[in-house]
């Protein structure tokens, strides 16, 4: 800190140029991968070896989800956008979907610097990862994990549309075979390609998966309703 505080003065006084100085650096452009023998000599990572994981903010993971899943919609500059908001939370407020519109499916999945926001109603996905604040200045964003963040982003409307987008992206770009589909999921997901530990057990798991949903007509079958003994003309049993 005091020699770029020193390079700030020699350099004239001028933010643009420490500001390249840094992002340049080799420090700032370290991967993340971890590295065992530096992990030995410096665990805390208070030498700078590598750059520090840190969780994607709010407005990133819903982009990233949107783009993995084929959506998102990269228009620039216009009005906010109103994504979709489910009606037990519109019915927290005092008039339940008061000032928020709903906008057509495409402008919705526009990138999450351009939705609207609302001082008493966040989109849910963006509020559970620690949106900023809208009723204080925000200098710093919290970073939390609780439980609402895993039962959001298992149990919500929005990713379930963005999951059956992206199965439909798969099949369209992968075809049927499983592979082949795995393979796509990475690449698209991780920007990698799967370990053959992981490969293996996703088809194990996609071949259970398969056997389930076949085995359903005849569960279903064994479970149909009698006749009622009542009426001859009624289908269904009471």
């Amino acid at each position: 800190m005091d020699w770029l505080a020193c390079d700030f003065v020699a350099g004239g006084w001028q933010i643009k140029r420490v500001q390249r100085l840094m992002v340049l650096s080799q420090t700032y452009r370290m991967a993340s991968t971890a590295n065992l023998v530096a992990e030995k000599v410096d665990p805390t990572g208070t030498l700078m070896w590598r750059f520090r994981p840190q969780r994607m903010d709010a407005e990133t993971v819903r982009d990233a989800i949107l783009a993995v899943s084929g959506r998102l919609n990269l228009a620039p500059s216009g009005p906010g956008v109103y994504p979709k908001i489910s009606r037990e939370v519109l019915e927290t407020q005092s008039r339940p979907g008061d000032g928020w519109h709903t906008s057509e499916p495409s402008q919705a999945a526009r990138r999450s610097v351009y939705v609207f926001v609302k001082r008493t109603l966040l989109v849910p996905e963006l509020e559970v990862l620690d949106f900023p604040s809208t009723e204080e200045a925000c200098e710093q964003r919290v970073v939390s994990t609780v439980a609402p963040q895993a039962l959001t982003f298992l149990n919500g409307e929005f990713i379930h549309e963005q999951a059956q987008a992206f199965a439909q992206r798969l099949s369209a770009e992968a075809g049927d075979a499983s592979a082949a589909q795995i393979e796509a999921a990475y690449r698209l997901a991780f920007s990698r390609s799967p370990s053959e530990q992981e490969r293996a057990s996703l088809l194990e798991f996609l071949s259970k998966q398969q056997a389930q949903i076949e085995a359903i007509p005849r569960v279903s079958s064994l479970l149909r309703p009698r006749a009622s003994r009542r009426s001859r003309h009624c289908a269904w049993c009471c």
